[in-house]
């Protein structure tokens, strides 16, 4: 989970530079540290130079076994927002530079988490870890931090316990400011850190992977919520799937969608 915390703080500052360097890619990518919109900046790590690229190459970025290509469709619209972008142009060598680096060091954690994680898998036995790897986005890292740090989950009497357990759930901002945007409360952060870490890798693999962590996704943003708001909702409804799982001694079962 050490890998992850810093892989995430990775992540943090390559969404800073796309900011800065091709603003308008996120409105391709919901994440835009999402393994598609990384293989498009390792090809093109700013807005001009993925205006130059051809559109057939931006499709074929991220083509390979068990990963999903960028696509026609998806690379004709990356290509029309870089050439309508308001990235200023004479930052965009020092961007793409910075990005470079940052996205290098994104692969090696990536590499390093895969290799601990199988590590970590030939020391997990029994039907719980087994249930808990069946939700989309727990691998065996994440499972033996649940495993670890919630230790036994009926020591919680109800889920706000577990909730207040881990630290997501909002606490308002030092303003105090009830009733106005959203960006005036932010996630407590009184909790189990490991425990958040864990929920923020889940939430953001779901975002992909995941049907009910998607939709949730979908449905808090349509509510007018920032990215992240919308994701540290993501990270309270993955608590809820773990909770489910393991007090229902149940696989993971997606929610029928809302008709």
């Amino acid at each position: 989970m050490h890998l992850v915390e810093e892989q995430s703080r990775i992540d943090n500052k390559i969404t800073r530079l796309i900011e800065l360097g091709f603003p308008e890619l996120e409105q391709a990518y919901d994440d835009p540290t999402c393994s598609t919109a990384l293989a498009v900046l390792r090809l093109a790590p700013t807005a001009q130079a993925v205006a130059r690229k051809r559109v057939t190459m931006l499709a074929d970025a991220n083509r390979g076994p068990g990963h999903r290509a960028v696509g026609a469709t998806k690379a004709a619209q990356i290509q029309a927002l870089a050439k309508d972008t308001i990235a200023p142009p004479e930052l965009a060598p020092q961007i793409g530079f910075e990005m470079e680096l940052l996205i290098a060091q994104h692969d090696l954690f990536e590499r390093q988490i895969a290799q601990a994680e199988e590590r970590v898998a030939g020391l997990l036995d029994g039907d719980l870890a087994r249930r808990l790897q069946t939700i989309p986005g727990v691998g065996p890292a994440i499972c033996a931090t649940f495993i670890a740090e919630i230790g036994d989950i009926h020591r919680f009497s109800d889920f706000d316990q577990l909730v207040a357990y881990a630290g997501v759930h909002p606490a308002e901002e030092s303003s105090g400011q009830k009733g106005g945007p959203e960006t005036s409360w932010h996630m407590a952060k009184t909790g189990n850190a490991y425990l958040r870490a864990a929920l923020y890798r889940m939430s953001v693999v779901g975002l992909q992977h995941n049907p009910t962590i998607a939709v949730h996704y979908a449905r808090k943003r349509g509510q007018g919520k920032s990215k992240m708001n919308a994701l540290g909702h993501c990270m309270k409804k993955s608590l809820a799937i773990v909770w489910g799982v393991w007090r229902g001694d149940h696989d993971f079962q997606p929610e029928p969608p809302i008709s």
